[in-house]
């Protein structure tokens, strides 16, 4: 038996490792209390065990849903009051921080909110986690990354991003935002110049910042590809590099000069 995926935690700096991972009432586990006493852990156990529910639980710590993408209203067990927990203990140059998460059991208006805490403190998202820890995950659902569309490997890109860069999501979405504002003006009111100047020019300027993000991720992890590859091995290695329009603006011309062009080619293109 094998566990069902791989979650990866890195630190910035040191060595970091989870100690503890708590969970109450998440899935099928009412009450777990996991101690860890090496940075390497493998799961194994019965289908049905919950192994998977206790990887879920390590990648409430990213920003998002997590790594079934689901409601948090459906993570909670089902026997259970409705709300659940997750917290993990994590240790480095023997400093220990906890972190938490999870959601009070439903209110009179059926809705759930998330609760988010870094040392007993509350914390507005889990975007503040990422100044403690960076999980990145892999799942037997991803083996088609690469056969499938760009898109899929862009999002994926996106979270590997995550883990160096915390307001990446936030741009990439504030990017998305104003991409459907723009087709939607190019739908409703084409010959609006003045509104599509202002629109052309937040996507430049997003755009720009997040292939310059997604670059200088790809080039570390080729740099790190290439620093530890032993040519004495027989296993493959591989070469990562990112092709498309912006990015090879990008990798040309500085930002604002990037900026400017890819703003005049998306003007040449409201006609399409």
């Amino acid at each position: 038996m094998r566990p069902e995926a791989d979650i990866g935690l890195e630190p910035e700096q040191g060595a970091q490792r989870l100690t503890r991972l708590t969970v109450r009432d998440f899935r099928n586990h009412a009450d777990l209390d996991l101690p860890l006493s090496s940075r390497f852990v493998a799961l194994v156990g019965e289908n049905g065990a919950g192994k998977t529910n206790i990887l879920e639980a390590v990648s409430l710590f990213a920003p998002g849903r997590g790594l079934r993408r689901a409601e948090f209203a459906t993570m909670a067990r089902k026997d259970g009051p409705g709300g659940f927990a997750v917290s993990v203990t994590l240790a480095r140059d023997g400093a220990e921080h906890r972190l938490g998460t999870g959601c009070e059991p439903p209110g009179f208006d059926e809705r759930t909110s998330r609760l988010c805490r870094v040392d007993g403190a509350g914390a507005p998202s889990p975007v503040a986690f990422s100044e403690f820890v960076r999980v990145v995950w892999l799942t037997p659902d991803l083996d088609g990354l690469f056969r499938g569309p760009g898109g899929d490997r862009r999002r994926f890109l996106d979270r590997l991003v995550l883990a160096v860069d915390s307001g990446h999501g936030a741009r990439v979405s504030a990017m998305e935002r104003a991409l459907r504002s723009r087709n939607r003006l190019l739908e409703e009111r084409s010959n609006d110049g003045r509104w599509l100047d202002a629109i052309e020019r937040e996507v430049a300027e997003l755009g720009v910042a997040v292939a310059l993000a997604r670059r200088e991720t790809t080039e570390r992890l080729d740099r790190l590809i290439h620093e530890t590859r032993d040519d004495a091995q027989p296993f493959p290695w591989a070469a990562l590099r990112l092709e498309g329009d912006l990015d090879d603006l990008v990798a040309v011309w500085p930002a604002l000069e990037a900026e400017d062009r890819f703003r005049l080619a998306l003007a040449r293109g409201r006609a399409r």
